[in-house]
């Protein structure tokens, strides 16, 4: 249901159409009635993240390639080319160069067909520096993007859209609940874990997965508004956020914002951790604290493949703040800290906790407060105090 409630929303975000070719109005599909995915289908027409065929058609039971399902998931994701977040990852992105230890570009290869749509309407960009398609996922960096997608292919890239790469990669999934468990590629079954317990994905009547099942197209819909469910959950619109800024030892500044991203999940209230980065940069600027104008979005570097960011708030190397999604350690002025539950994704962005509804209080970093009365959270933020010398 609460998915529903953003419905307009989305349609008004995403404009374009995903599968090609696709013309076909919602009210104009003639092969869905009675369809098990009909609603969800139905939904995501509306939401224009993807559409039926110009006969007017959707071929629900046809196979999806994997160009068409991971462009129907950005575009679900809000992931577009051209969007803010996506030209922002890819001026920011970088990985760690494991030889020298060194923050390094991050621009890898993937093969396509040379002037394939994925390549010239910019997904394979979108798809590369937001961290869901990883080049080193195929052999000899070859996509082949018009070979149908497969299910476990599917549980890799959800997984990535959800910010669960650390948890699929740093834990034990030598047990899963499959009775072809013994069949599933060693780095894929974590990502098939959170796949599966995230409900994006299920087993099949007879307690298999069959992993390398290619999905259909009622199927991959059917998936990317789980992802959407899980992800969406809690936004609250209606909740304003309060920054405060302080530098040690007499300089102050405070804004009330609505650029800051919020949402609820249980006792917990997340925040855009970029979000609070950026609207503290402006407020460095009014206190008088540095002569840099600020950007429109904050300066920090983006890792794709562990979906970590990374935020020099002074430009000091032992000061960079660190946060990831799916993790709850994080770095913060160079000490190491542990949040109460892990980071989350939204849209491609990481969310962190900054305030617990069941205790009361701010997360110990942010040292704010929550005002019920005009449902306002305040969020401190401060540069780090010099050392005495």
């Amino acid at each position: 249901m609460k998915r529903k409630l953003f419905s307009l929303f989305l349609a008004a975000m995403l404009l374009t159409s995903v599968i090609q070719p696709a013309l076909a109005a919602p009210g104009n599909i003639s092969d869905l009635e009675g369809h098990w995915a009909q609603a969800e289908i139905e939904t995501a027409v509306k939401e224009l993240w993807v559409n039926g065929y110009p006969d007017g058609t959707f071929r629900p039971q046809g196979t999806i390639t994997r160009a068409e399902f991971t462009k129907m998931l950005l575009a679900a994701l809000r992931l577009k080319p051209e969007s803010q977040t996506v030209q922002w990852m890819k001026d920011h992105a970088c990985y760690r160069e494991h030889v020298r230890n060194e923050t390094a570009r991050y621009s890898p290869i993937l093969v396509l067909p040379t002037g394939h749509w994925f390549t010239t309407q910019g997904w394979k960009d979108a798809a590369i520096y937001s961290g869901i398609l990883v080049p080193s996922d195929y052999t000899d960096y070859d996509f082949h993007p018009d070979q149908a997608i497969s299910r476990y292919e599917i549980a890799v890239l959800t997984v990535r859209a959800l910010g669960l790469v650390y948890p699929a990669t740093h834990s034990d999934a030598d047990d899963l609940p499959f009775t072809d468990q013994d069949s599933f590629q060693g780095w894929v079954r974590g990502y098939i874990r959170e796949a599966t317990n995230a409900g994006v994905l299920t087993g099949y009547p007879d307690g298999s997965f069959v992993p390398k099942a290619p999905a259909t197209r009622a199927e991959a819909v059917v998936m990317v508004s789980r992802v959407l469910e899980a992800m969406e959950v809690g936004l609250d619109p209606n909740i304003q956020t309060k920054v405060r800024y302080s530098k040690y030892p007499n300089r102050y500044a405070e804004t009330v914002t609505n650029q800051v991203r919020l949402q609820q999940v249980g006792d917990i209230l997340y925040a855009n951790i970029l979000d609070i980065r950026t609207v503290q940069d402006r407020l460095r600027w009014a206190a008088g604290c540095t002569s840099i104008i600020p950007e429109k979005r904050v300066e920090a570097a983006w890792f794709p493949l562990e979906q970590r960011i990374e935020y020099d708030p002074i430009g000091s190397p032992t000061d960079i703040d660190h946060y990831q999604a799916g993790n709850a350690a994080f770095l913060y002025e160079g000490g190491s800290y542990t949040f109460p539950v892990s980071a989350r994704m939204l849209y491609g962005e990481i969310m962190i906790p900054v305030y617990d509804f069941s205790v009361g209080e701010t997360t110990e970093i942010w040292n704010g407060n929550w005002e019920e009365s005009t449902r306002t959270i305040t969020i401190r933020v401060s540069d780090p105090i010099p050392p005495i010398s």
